[in-house]
């Protein structure tokens, strides 16, 4: 699952800021919501904490991948791969699962915590699917970001009927948050294509974590 990128070398610098800020930026997403559940007792604030703390690992550990890539490319445009190097090589499978793993299982706590019940079968089974379907994929990248796309979506589409039943404006921007980022993994798709792709994508992203990160803030605020 070593990755194979062609892209200029002064994106691979910008990709791994975005990525370190990302990883901080969900960190605090994660630490709101701790603060959230501790204050109101609310199950949901204490899955949402659980799943940004997941995301944010698995952003950090990219970013550590990409520094180990760019330590290899040159001054304008590389082609860059671990198979030159074997110790990189099984550093990066390794890496590189870890990160779709923890992203993979931010993603289903997000899309439990819509759930009406709470069940740890459901939780388990929906895990197991999500994480098995990608590692039995002989395309596991592609796997992943069509998976992530599917569980966005469902999200998107949980706070939009939540704001239509309740008109509550709070539901709107979460809806507005998680189909930015359901964008982002379309867009990732045709990133080998477009490497554009990855600037768009990454400030998507960005847009999704900073509108969920102002709602926390907003209702610690109100607490």
């Amino acid at each position: 699952m070593a990755l194979i990128h062609l892209v200029p070398n002064w994106f691979l610098r910008f990709d791994i800021g975005l990525e370190i800020l990302f990883a901080i930026v969900t960190f605090v997403v994660a630490y709101y919501s701790y603060k959230i559940y501790k204050l109101s007792d609310q199950e949901e604030s204490r899955i949402l904490s659980i799943a940004f703390l997941s995301i944010s690992i698995s952003y950090l550990i990219k970013a550590v991948v990409n520094l180990l890539i760019i330590s290899g490319v040159d001054d304008k445009i590389s082609n860059v791969s671990f198979s030159n190097i074997q110790t990189l090589q099984n550093v990066g499978i390794f890496a590189n699962g870890a990160y779709i793993i923890l992203f993979t299982i931010g993603l289903v706590l997000l899309a439990y915590m819509t759930f009406k019940i709470r069940s740890l079968r459901a939780l388990s089974l929906l895990l197991a699917t999500n994480v098995f379907v990608m590692f039995l994929s002989q395309n596991k990248i592609l796997s992943f970001y069509l998976l992530s796309s599917l569980l966005t979506i469902y999200i998107s589409a949980h706070y939009y009927l939540e704001y239509i039943k309740k008109n509550n404006y709070k539901n709107l921007a979460l809806f507005f948050a998680f189909i930015f980022l359901f964008f982002s993994g379309i867009i990732f798709i045709f990133s080998k294509i477009y490497y554009i792709s990855y600037v768009i994508g990454h400030l998507l992203e960005l847009a999704s974590y900073l509108i969920i990160l102002l709602i926390l803030i907003s209702a610690i605020r109100k607490k």
